[in-house]
């Protein structure tokens, strides 16, 4: 019951409402974009950083103010390589560690 990660992400107006009314908060990225009829994600750019807690990240996160975390910064893009959605998150590295994974084609 600690939470882990804090995320926000900006998305484009067109993903806040469809002609139905707002969309389902509870609702992933992808499926967000599909459901607006937006285009599909193709890939994504994310950087990656050392952090420090501030103090509302460190109020979500339940850490100290200054406390090191590991922070990923992440755009989406379609096939056009035009962007869709931009984000940040902030992990709590002591309770939870990222693995990257490369293959060579």
């Amino acid at each position: 019951n600690t939470p882990v990660i804090c995320a926000t992400h900006a998305l484009p107006a067109a993903l806040s409402a469809t002609a139905s009314g707002p969309l389902d908060g509870n609702l992933d990225l992808r499926e967000r974009l599909q459901r607006s009829g937006q285009k599909k994600i193709a890939f994504a750019i994310s950087d990656v950083r050392s952090s420090l807690a501030n103090g509302e990240i460190s109020e979500i996160l339940k850490r100290e103010p200054g406390s090191p975390l590991l922070q990923i910064l992440i755009t989406f893009y379609d096939r056009d390589n035009q962007p869709l959605v931009c984000g940040q998150s902030y992990y709590d590295d002591a309770a939870l560690r990222l693995r990257l994974v490369q293959t060579w084609g």
